[in-house]
C-alpha cells in the first residue's frame, strides 16, 4: 500500500513539473537546439531532459524504488519523442510530405483584421490595392519563390511573406515553390485573387 501510494506521489510530481515546464517553454521564444525537430516536440524533450536530471531530488522524496524506473522509463521517452519529432526520420510523414510544410496562407489587408486562407482559395481585392501575404508552415528553415500570372507586382518575390500590389482589373493567380530545409519536400500553393475596379 505504502509502495503504490509512493509511486502515485511520484508520477503526480513528474506530471505537474512536466507541465510547468511545458508552459514555461511554450510561452518563451525558444530557438532551435535540436535541429530539424517539430519545436513542440523539442519543448518536450526539454523537458524531460531536465526532468530526468532532477529525478534524485524526486526520488528521495518518494522513495528509491523509483530510480530503476526512471532510468528506464525517461531516456525511451526521449528517444520517442525525438525519433516521433524528427522532420527526416518520423513516420509521421514530415518527409513524405503527408504533413504539408504549407498550411496555408495569411491575408492582412489595411484597416481589416488578418484572415487566414488555404491554398488555392480566392481572395477579393479591388485593383492597385496592396496586400500582405504571410504563408503559414512548418517551422523549418525556407526559402520561397512567387510568380504572378497577370502582372501583380511583389516587393519581394523571394521572400515567403511577401506585399502584393494588384494589377487595375480582372484575374491574377499568384504561385509560391518553397523549398524548405531538413531534406522536405518541395511545396507548392497558389492563391486566386479576383480584383474589383
Amino acid at each position: 500500500m505504502k509502495t503504490s501510494r509512493g509511486l502515485v506521489l511520484w508520477i503526480l510530481a513528474n506530471t505537474l513539473i512536466l507541465g510547468i515546464l511545458l508552459f514555461l517553454f511554450n510561452a518563451l521564444p525558444l530557438p532551435t537546439i535540436i535541429p530539424c525537430t517539430y519545436p513542440p516536440a523539442q519543448n518536450l524533450a526539454l523537458a524531460i531532459i531536465i526532468l530526468w536530471i532532477f529525478q534524485p531530488l524526486l526520488i528521495l522524496k518518494t522513495g528509491r524504488a523509483r530510480f530503476k524506473l526512471a532510468l528506464i522509463v525517461y531516456p525511451l521517452l526521449l528517444v520517442l519523442l525525438l525519433w516521433l519529432g524528427s522532420y527526416t526520420f518520423s513516420p509521421l510523414g514530415f518527409s513524405n510530405g503527408r504533413i504539408p510544410v504549407l498550411r496555408g496562407f495569411l491575408i492582412t489587408r489595411s484597416l481589416t483584421p488578418p484572415i487566414a486562407i488555404a491554398s488555392g482559395e480566392i481572395v477579393t481585392i479591388t485593383g492597385g490595392s496592396i496586400i500582405g501575404i504571410r504563408s503559414t508552415t512548418l517551422p523549418v528553415a525556407l526559402s520561397c519563390f512567387w510568380a504572378s500570372a497577370n502582372g501583380g507586382v511583389f516587393d519581394d518575390p523571394r521572400t515567403c511573406n511577401p506585399d502584393y500590389s494588384a494589377p487595375p482589373s480582372g484575374f491574377d493567380v499568384l504561385k509560391v515553390a518553397i523549398q524548405p530545409g531538413c531534406h522536405l519536400p518541395l511545396a507548392l500553393g497558389e492563391i486566386k485573387i479576383a480584383i474589383m475596379p
